[in-house]
């Protein structure tokens, strides 16, 4: 009770408890010494992986279809046919990604599905991305069988012609690219400057065969064209 002092033998009795609890206290200490001990003991091992510097980025960007280094990450903008296609094509990615251990970000708007790389952990690009990116354009290439097409002799079609339909930014590196292969480009815009851009960097394979101009939003900047471009 307050005001009181305390009785004889109550010294004692805390002492005693104070000494039981630190001994308790001690044998806790020695167990988690002791598991700490082993932990330490056992080996590990770092994997650091070189991130490369702008010169060796470049060097493997060359050699990558439709890759651009950019904001310190390859990336990769691919407009497919149809949404579904894109869809299809993340799938692809998704596989190769989870058997390599390593995973790029994948943007999807529509039709066009943007992949980046970069080695997070390490802080940059790293011989990770530039294997995992040649392999993502082999498979989307054709080198790597969808399967919603096994079973299909994909070799055994020859396809001439390319329809593209791409929003109003046109169409990117990588599809310009890919589009120089076909004889026959049909080729709808709604935005000008950009197939007027797209034309001119497929000027030195193809040539304008038809055109065709369809005003369906009058009284705006918006024209819809339609040319058919031909291989010279």
């Amino acid at each position: 009770p307050t005001g009181q002092l305390p009785q004889s033998g109550q010294f004692r009795r805390a002492l005693a408890l104070g000494e039981k609890d630190g001994r308790i206290a001690n044998q806790r200490a020695g167990h988690d010494d002791l598991k700490l001990s082993r932990h330490r003991s056992r080996p590990y091992t770092v994997s650091l992986m070189a991130v490369l510097n702008d010169d060796q980025v470049a060097a493997a960007v060359a050699n990558l279809h439709g890759w651009e280094h950019t904001g310190g990450t390859l990336r990769w903008a691919v407009t497919f046919p149809s949404f579904l296609e894109g869809i299809e094509a993340v799938r692809t990615v998704a596989e190769l990604a989870d058997r390599a251990d390593h995973h790029p970000d994948i943007d999807i708007r529509w039709r066009t599905v943007t992949f980046t790389l970069v080695t997070h952990s390490e802080g940059g690009i790293t011989e990770k991305d530039v294997a995992l990116a040649g392999q993502i354009s082999d498979a989307l290439a054709g080198g790597r069988e969808y399967r919603r097409m096994a079973g299909v002799d994909l070799a055994g079609y020859r396809f001439s012609t390319l329809f593209v339909d791409p929003p109003r930014a046109g169409l990117d590196e990588g599809t310009i690219a890919l589009a120089r292969g076909f004889d026959h480009i049909l080729y709808i815009s709604c935005n000008p400057e950009t197939l007027r851009a797209n034309v001119a960097a497929l000027a030195a394979t193809h040539r304008i065969a038809a055109a065709a101009a369809f005003d369906q939003f009058p009284y705006t900047h918006h024209l819809e064209c339609g040319l058919l471009l031909q291989r010279r």
